[in-house]
Formats: C-alpha cells, sequence, structure tokens
C-alpha cells in the first residue's frame, strides 16, 4: 500500500479535534500531543486508518473511530458521532455474558451507563433482542 499524506492530515485533524478527556481512556495512557508527537504510534494510526478507507471502503469518520479504538483502546461508543464535536453526555452500553465487565471512567466524566446481562435476558423475547440491538444515539 501506498501511503498518501493526505490521510495522515486526515488522521491529525481527527485527533487535534477530539475533545482531551477522551484520551484518558486509551489503551496507552497518552495524551493528545504525546500521540500526535509520536512518530511511530502515528504510522500506525495512519496506516490503520487509511487501509480501512481504501481497501475495506469504511466511511472515513467510521474508519477513524475504529482505528482510536484498535490502535489506543478508545471505546468507539464513548466517541461521539461528529469526530469529538458533540459536546453533552455519552452513552455506553455494556453486554454481559458469563462474566464481569469492568468500567473505569474519570471523575469528570458525564456518562449514562446501560448494563444489559444476558445471563437474565430471555433470548426468544422480543423486547429484550430489541434492546439489545438498538442503535445508541
Amino acid at each position: 500500500m501506498i501511503m498518501r499524506q493526505e490521510y495522515l492530515d486526515d488522521i491529525k485533524d481527527y485527533i487535534r479535534n477530539m475533545p482531551e478527556d477522551l484520551f484518558a481512556c486509551n489503551s496507552l495512557g497518552l495524551s493528545k500531543e504525546s500521540i500526535l508527537g509520536d512518530k511511530d504510534l502515528m504510522m500506525r494510526l495512519w496506516i490503520s486508518y487509511q487501509k480501512s478507507v481504501e481497501e475495506y471502503d469504511c466511511d472515513p469518520v467510521y474508519a477513524f473511530l475504529d482505528t482510536m479504538h484498535e490502535v489506543l483502546g478508545i471505546p468507539e461508543q464513548l466517541q461521539s458521532d461528529d469526530g469529538g464535536q458533540q459536546p453533552g453526555k455519552r452513552k455506553v452500553t455494556v453486554v454481559v455474558a458469563g462474566g464481569m465487565v469492568t468500567a473505569a471512567f474519570t471523575d469528570d466524566s458525564d456518562i449514562d451507563v446501560d448494563v444489559i446481562d444476558l445471563d437474565d435476558a430471555d433470548m426468544s423475547d422480543d423486547k429484550t433482542r430489541d434492546e439489545m440491538y438498538r442503535e445508541v444515539a
């Protein structure tokens, strides 16, 4: 794959426009500035993003959200649909099946969490299925 500068520029712009508080959720514990200044990490983000757009024909916004999740571990649900520009409460749906899920949020996070426990769910019930597979706005 030939790396194209416009994809690197796009990913840098997306990162610059993300709220700083989202970077508290990344698996590497890096700030926005640290990520932008790390050439190796930016190369990984660039490759993942460009590959998603060019080879998998993904929407650029989706490709960015997926790249941030895959490379940095930032949950896609915490990222807003507009690349980090949407203020207000973020909604996270956690689906639990046969185990325990632990989530940690900073004190200043404004996050509403829904938990769906599949162990207690009646999968034959249409309402349960609709609840599990609804789109979160």
